[in-house]
């Protein structure tokens, strides 16, 4: 037990000979609502004067005062300075500074200073910075900005003299300036006008009164995602009260290196720690260190020589000042210590040398420390970019992503159909299907976060117009209304300035779709088919021509004596009563229609020379109509062959005759034709930029290239799709390369590089290839046809003529049968009730009998041989119908040898 005695008396002996030195003062000059400085101020005192290995002749005491102006401040500093303070501790308001160190440096009392250099203050022997000053400062910023590669950012500022501190970081164009208005009007006026234009990087050079109000409206608004950075000015950032739901990544410079905390005593801990749920401010641990460096200087001074614990200098009586002042002013030079604010020592003109700050950045609700700056070497941070990646890769999983897409197929599908979605609307789970929505299902599962579709407002992937707005996919980026745009978006470098792209995962190229002439689709394709080896006029003229050939033939025919039956006087042999024409208006128009399809005619042939000749003449006509007709369908079957076998590229279509190009408008397709300068793309440019408008969606575009005459341009993979489901197309290649298809999101965005990876990592697994095959190449590539092989396309107008004829045929058939039986069943129920009566001229059985045993015996009598002459003048084609009439066979043995 001894030795615990021991310890109790030297600790008795110790407070008493601490009770019995001299007090050496020091004056403080505090902000009037500084209440962290007072307790600061007790804290490094108990230590001091409880350490007496630090300051072991003397008990140091703080005389604090409270200061609101300069004069307040000098009358202050004189006061102190008659009451013997040593040493002068200034405030942290500019011109209250300004005023005391004027007086401190006069006198020759150490003067230590608590507010930033503005670069202009006069040196002085006995005056002391520990802070770095205003322009060191804003290089370190400087060194930030280059280090993080802004290109671009705003600045948000309260004061006009913020832009003299930095002048540096706003030297460049491409600074837009925001200044902070005060009170709650002037901050949401503030907002308003960010939101107006946001920008992705800001510097915040407000007081921390200040940047607590705009982080709060910011967080509201949506301007805390991870979208965001901001680059923080103030000085204690690490003392800011930030919403929790913010999410930027905010940076901020940080002078304090340790916690206060560490220095305390350890004799009561409750009373000297500085409570954490207040942390520290820069301007009171000043205190700290600038009191325990003097302790220190005063320390080793009071060993070596003696020394009065009080001044002799005063404002009131001229002098050259305080001689002693300027020994502690050079001993403090000479001592270093390790204080809150890291490695403490002063070079001859009382700067602090061989400092650096800490880069400290706000993550997950907490300040992590991720670097330093110094100006000898800049900024060094202390992780590495695994650990960055690591931390982003975290802060992704179970996020829910909103994902912004557009229907185009096979990338996107509804997989009902239905009603098209509503623009701006959310797609329900399992509503889609297609490549895109495959491919972000497999980045989900490799990066473990949720998403949710959504259409975007106007269908279009996104181009600038000549306001330079943007619109589409490229447009809810920009507005921050989603995080990842996913579709058949190609990447240009216009896109590429305003939102980032992940590494592509499709290749595409720019290729024509195009239909040659001969390739049958619709109806209306076949019927063109059929009558497309000669023009309308000359089909018009040959049909006018058979019908007037018809109605002269008929009238020939009924002129001619030779085309008539003659009927003579059954009284008068040499007498004709009446005489009919041979051939009916049908039969006339069946002859004319067997002249003209070159066949022959089965009925009775016409008698007469001009209808003889007038048929010899149509089948001459007829052979040469037909002639040229076949060898015109002949030549567009080769044609055909050559379209399909000659058509190589771009060139090859412009040979051709009434093709028409185009492209979907203000798409990246657009882009790439307008800014290929060789031919023949420029040539072809050139002639669409003349032939006005173009279509709005590639479903536009594809229907004009069925309806013929048209090449649409279009990206390879696109291309592909349709002509693999429609091998009447022909893909052309154009010759002109694209970046591919990417995922674009905000420009900012720190999940960029880790899709970009899972997108690498599915290439090297083939799971894209197995994507692609799925909805691109699931159906076999159209095969040509050998040369000389006519495929079912190339007779389809044949057999098309041929069903039609078919069918009309049967219909005339039909529709007779039915008028054939309503003719006779009137004539049946009329049989019923009597005999039929003979019409008066036609003679009866009987009679047609014996004329003709007459006709054919030999005559006996003279009345016999005028009944002879009689009957030959019958005309038994008149009759109604023809009797059964079979004579003996003698009698024909008899004609023949009369």
């Amino acid at each position: 037990m001894w030795w615990i005695l021991s310890i109790l008396l030297a600790g008795l002996q110790i407070l008493a000979n601490a009770g019995d030195l001299p007090v050496m003062k020091i004056g403080a000059l505090l902000d009037e609502d500084d209440a962290a400085s007072s307790t600061v101020i007790d804290n490094v005192l108990q230590r001091i004067n409880g350490d007496h290995k630090i300051l072991p002749r003397f008990r140091l005491q703080v005389v604090k005062v409270r200061v609101a102006n300069s004069f307040v401040a000098a009358k202050t500093v004189c006061s102190l300075i008659d009451e013997g303070c040593v040493a002068i501790i200034g405030p942290t308001q500019h011109e209250a500074h300004k005023t005391a160190q004027e007086i401190s440096a006069r006198l020759q009392v150490p003067f230590f200073v608590r507010c930033l250099q503005d670069g202009q203050e006069s040196g002085s022997s006995t005056t002391f910075h520990l802070l770095p000053p205003q322009p060191s400062i804003t290089r370190a910023f400087s060194d930030i900005i280059r280090a993080k590669r802004w290109k671009n950012y705003a600045l948000i500022y309260e004061k006009n003299q913020d832009l003299i501190e930095l002048a540096d970081l706003v030297k460049d164009k491409r600074v837009l300036l925001y200044q902070y208005q005060k009170g709650e009007r002037g901050s949401k006026r503030l907002i308003r006008e960010i939101g107006s234009d946001p920008q992705n990087n800001y510097i915040v050079h407000l007081t921390a009164e200040r940047a607590n109000e705009f982080f709060r409206l910011a967080g509201i608004v949506g301007l805390l995602s991870e979208y965001f950075s901001y680059l923080v000015t103030a000085e204690d950032f690490h003392t800011w009260q930030l919403p929790s739901e913010a999410l930027s990544n905010i940076t901020a410079l940080q002078l304090l290196q340790q916690e206060p905390g560490n220095f305390a005593p350890t004799q009561d801990n409750k009373r000297q720690r500085v409570n954490k749920n207040s942390p520290l401010k820069y301007h009171s641990a000043l205190l700290h260190d600038y009191i325990m460096i003097f302790a220190r200087a005063v320390g080793t001074l009071s060993r070596t020589q003696n020394m009065a614990p009080v001044s002799d200098a005063s404002c009131h009586k001229p002098s050259d000042g305080w001689p002693m002042g300027l020994t502690i002013a050079t001993q403090i030079k000479a001592t270093s210590i390790h204080g809150l604010f890291g490695h403490i020592q002063f070079d001859t003109f009382g700067e602090r040398s061989n400092y650096s700050l800490l880069v400290t950045e706000y993550k997950d609700g907490s300040i992590v420390k991720v670097g330093n700056w110094s100006p000898t070497s800049g900024i060094n941070y202390n992780r590495n970019s695994s650990w960055e990646k690591v931390h982003v890769e975290q802060s992704l999983r179970n996020r829910s992503l909103r994902v912004v897409t557009l229907l185009s197929a096979p990338y996107v599908m509804r997989r009902r159909s239905g009603s098209p979605p509503a623009p701006g609307g959310t797609a329900a789970d399992g509503e889609l299907e297609g490549f895109c929505i495959d491919l972000l299902h497999e980045l989900s599962r490799m990066l473990h976060f949720k998403y949710e579709i959504r259409f975007v407002n106007d269908s279009r992937h996104g181009a600038r117009d000549r306001h330079g707005h943007w619109d589409g996919l490229i447009r809810d980026i920009l507005d921050m209304e989603a995080d990842v745009a996913l579709a058949d978006l190609t990447v240009t470098s216009d896109r590429a300035r305003v939102v980032s792209f992940t590494t592509p995962f499709m290749a595409s190229n720019i290729e024509v779709l195009y239909k040659p002439p001969s390739s049958v689709g619709d109806l209306a394709s076949l019927v063109r088919g059929v009558f497309s080896p000669l023009s309308q006029e000359v089909w018009i003229s040959g049909v006018l021509c058979l019908v007037v050939a018809t109605f002269v033939l008929f009238y020939a025919s009924k002129l001619s004596p030779r085309d008539r039956i003659v009927k003579l006087s059954p009284k008068q042999a040499d007498e004709r009563i009446w005489s009919t024409p041979r051939f009916s208006f049908g039969d006339i128009v069946h002859i004319a229609l067997s002249c003209a399809l070159r066949q022959p005619l089965i009925s009775r042939r016409p008698r007469g020379v001009a209808t003889r000749i007038l048929i010899l003449v149509l089948y001459v006509a007829s052979f040469v109509f037909w002639s040229v007709y076949t060898a015109r369908l002949t030549a567009q079957f080769v044609q055909r062959r050559m379209h399909f076998s000659e058509l190589q590229d771009v060139g090859d279509l412009l040979r051709l005759k009434d093709v028409h190009f185009g492209y979907v408008a203000n798409t990246s397709s657009q882009l790439y034709l307008q800014g290929a300068d060789y031919d023949p793309i420029s040539t072809v440019w050139a002639i669409m930029t003349g032939e006005g408008d173009h279509p709005t969606s590639s479903a536009e575009g594809l229907r004009k290239v069925h309806a013929g005459g048209y090449a649409f341009f279009l990206e390879s993979p696109t291309a592909e799709y349709h002509q693999r489901r429609d091998c009447s197309l022909l893909k052309i290649h154009s010759g002109i390369e694209t970046s591919g298809y990417a995922i674009a999101t905000p420009r900012a965005s720190p999940y960029t590089e880790h899709f970009s990876s899972a997108l690498m990592r599915l290439k090297e697994n083939e799971v894209i290839h197995r994507l692609q095959h799925k909805w691109f190449s699931s159906r076999a590539e159209c095969k040509a046809p050998p040369w000389g092989q006519l495929d079912v396309t190339g007779v389809s107008p044949v057999l098309l003529l041929l069903g039609a004829a078919c069918a009309l045929a049967t219909v005339i058939g039909v529709v007779e049968c039915a008028c054939s039986a309503a003719r006779r069943q009137p004539k049946k129920a009329k049989a019923v009730s009597s005999e039929p009566k003979p019409p008066p001229d036609v003679p009866d059985n009987n009679q047609l009998v014996s004329a003709v045993t007459a006709l054919l015996s030999p005559a006996q009598s003279s009345a016999e041989e005028h009944l002879r002459s009689h009957c030959k003048t019958l005309d038994l084609h008149t009759l109604p119908s023809m009797p059964n009439i079979l004579p003996p066979a003698d009698l024909y043995m008899n004609y023949d040898n009369s």
